[in-house]
């Protein structure tokens, strides 16, 4: 179950900070699991809500702790698995409308393939992710 928070902890990410992305077109059960995912995260990285609520706005600082948090993200919901990013199991929590964004995440996780550790790669693959599209960008 926590599998299906982390992933969609993505997805719900710009339900909880960006515009663009309508929150109640994701199912409720997804919903209530990326909060929990959100906590989960927030509490192994000792990190600050906001911290997490800068990188929303682009704003990527304490990247040590935001490592492990996002690391956590990706890890927990099993759309990061072994070092690969699982398209299928992230487009399960995507509404139709946001298939798009999907592409966008692995084409950013590929760019960084050669990073030693999978934290750092996280790290990458979040900035280029907003800054690829910051107005669609999703992160819990």
């Amino acid at each position: 179950m926590i599998s299906w928070v982390c992933i969609f902890a993505l997805v719900l990410n710009s339900v909880f900070g960006m515009p663009s992305i309508d929150v109640q077109k994701f199912r409720t059960d997804v919903r209530d699991l990326a909060k929990e995912l959100h906590k989960t995260c927030v509490n192994k990285a000792n990190i600050d809500e906001g911290t997490v609520q800068n990188v929303k706005k682009g704003i990527f600082q304490n990247e040590d702790k935001l490592k492990v948090y996002l690391t956590c993200v990706w890890s927990e919901s099993t759309v990061l698995e072994n070092g690969k990013f699982n398209t299928k199991i992230f487009n399960d929590f995507l509404p139709s409308e946001y298939k798009d964004v999907s592409k966008k995440v692995a084409d950013c996780f590929d760019k960084f393939s050669g990073e030693k550790s999978i934290e750092d790669r996280v790290l990458k693959m979040e900035k280029c992710r907003y800054e690829t599209d910051p107005e669609n960008y999703i992160m819990i």
